[in-house]
Protein backbone atom coordinates (compact mmCIF):
# COMPACT_ATOMS: atom_id res chain seq x y z
CA UNK A 1 0.00 0.00 0.00
CA UNK A 2 1.25 3.37 -0.70
CA UNK A 3 0.60 6.15 2.10
CA UNK A 4 0.43 9.69 0.94
CA UNK A 5 0.77 12.14 4.56
CA UNK A 6 0.51 16.04 3.60
CA UNK A 7 2.30 18.43 5.92
CA UNK A 8 0.14 21.65 6.52
CA UNK A 9 1.24 24.03 9.44
CA UNK A 10 -1.53 26.08 11.20
CA UNK A 11 -2.96 28.29 9.03
CA UNK A 12 -3.48 25.28 6.62
CA UNK A 13 -0.69 25.75 4.41
CA UNK A 14 0.85 22.86 2.15
CA UNK A 15 4.86 22.74 3.58
CA UNK A 16 5.43 19.50 2.13
CA UNK A 17 3.91 15.54 1.41
CA UNK A 18 5.56 12.33 2.38
CA UNK A 19 4.74 8.80 -0.11
CA UNK A 20 5.68 5.84 1.07
CA UNK A 21 5.04 2.42 0.08
CA UNK A 22 4.29 0.09 -2.81
CA UNK A 23 0.45 -0.15 -3.94
CA UNK A 24 0.85 -3.94 -4.82
CA UNK A 25 -2.12 -3.46 -7.31
CA UNK A 26 0.19 -5.47 -9.99
CA UNK A 27 3.33 -7.20 -10.88
CA UNK A 28 6.54 -4.41 -10.38
CA UNK A 29 6.49 -2.81 -13.93
CA UNK A 30 2.53 -3.64 -14.68
CA UNK A 31 1.18 -1.38 -11.03
CA UNK A 32 -0.75 1.32 -12.65
CA UNK A 33 -1.09 2.99 -9.32
CA UNK A 34 2.47 3.17 -8.36
CA UNK A 35 3.19 4.27 -11.67
CA UNK A 36 0.23 7.06 -11.54
CA UNK A 37 1.35 8.22 -8.48
CA UNK A 38 5.23 8.41 -8.84
CA UNK A 39 3.87 10.21 -12.23
CA UNK A 40 2.32 13.02 -9.90
CA UNK A 41 5.25 13.23 -7.50
CA UNK A 42 7.80 13.66 -10.14
CA UNK A 43 5.52 16.39 -12.05
CA UNK A 44 5.01 17.92 -9.24
CA UNK A 45 8.54 18.13 -8.27
CA UNK A 46 9.35 19.24 -11.66
CA UNK A 47 6.83 21.74 -11.53
CA UNK A 48 8.12 23.10 -8.47
CA UNK A 49 11.64 23.53 -9.76
CA UNK A 50 11.21 24.81 -13.07
CA UNK A 51 7.83 27.22 -12.13
CA UNK A 52 8.73 28.62 -8.99
CA UNK A 53 11.18 30.21 -7.41
CA UNK A 54 10.26 27.66 -3.76
CA UNK A 55 13.20 26.72 -2.00
CA UNK A 56 12.93 22.94 -1.05
CA UNK A 57 14.43 20.30 -0.18
CA UNK A 58 13.52 15.67 -1.09
CA UNK A 59 14.49 12.83 -0.34
CA UNK A 60 14.18 9.66 -2.80
CA UNK A 61 14.52 6.14 -1.92
CA UNK A 62 12.54 2.59 -3.44
CA UNK A 63 8.92 3.41 -2.84
CA UNK A 64 9.83 6.72 -0.98
CA UNK A 65 9.94 10.07 -1.73
CA UNK A 66 9.55 13.14 1.08
CA UNK A 67 9.27 17.03 0.02
CA UNK A 68 9.31 20.41 2.15
CA UNK A 69 8.96 23.51 0.89
CA UNK A 70 11.25 26.26 3.09
CA UNK A 71 10.15 29.90 3.25
CA UNK A 72 7.49 30.79 0.44
CA UNK A 73 4.99 28.27 1.90
CA UNK A 74 2.27 30.83 1.58
CA UNK A 75 2.88 31.95 -2.29
CA UNK A 76 0.05 31.33 -4.42
CA UNK A 77 2.22 29.00 -7.02
CA UNK A 78 3.54 26.60 -4.43
CA UNK A 79 0.17 26.77 -3.12
CA UNK A 80 -1.58 25.41 -6.42
CA UNK A 81 0.93 23.05 -7.37
CA UNK A 82 0.46 21.16 -4.27
CA UNK A 83 -2.94 21.66 -3.91
CA UNK A 84 -3.09 19.99 -7.53
CA UNK A 85 -0.95 17.02 -6.19
CA UNK A 86 -3.09 16.62 -3.71
CA UNK A 87 -6.52 16.94 -5.54
CA UNK A 88 -4.87 14.04 -8.38
CA UNK A 89 -3.90 11.44 -5.18
CA UNK A 90 -7.58 12.09 -3.61
CA UNK A 91 -8.80 10.92 -7.55
CA UNK A 92 -6.61 7.98 -7.69
CA UNK A 93 -7.26 7.44 -4.26
CA UNK A 94 -11.47 7.55 -5.02
CA UNK A 95 -11.29 4.95 -8.00
CA UNK A 96 -8.63 2.68 -6.35
CA UNK A 97 -9.60 2.94 -2.59
CA UNK A 98 -7.75 2.46 0.43
CA UNK A 99 -6.40 -1.21 -0.34
CA UNK A 100 -3.97 0.51 -2.53
CA UNK A 101 -3.36 4.02 -1.21
CA UNK A 102 -4.06 6.14 1.94
CA UNK A 103 -3.99 9.58 2.48
CA UNK A 104 -3.23 11.47 6.10
CA UNK A 105 -3.06 15.27 6.70
CA UNK A 106 0.02 16.08 9.67
CA UNK A 107 -0.07 19.75 11.07
CA UNK A 108 3.62 20.77 11.26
Amino acid sequence: MIEVVFYKNKRSRFTGFTVNGHAGYAEEGEDIVCAAVSALVYSTENALDKLTNARYSYGVDDGYFDLNVKGLRSRHDVQLLLKAFEISIIDINNKYGDKYLTISYEEV
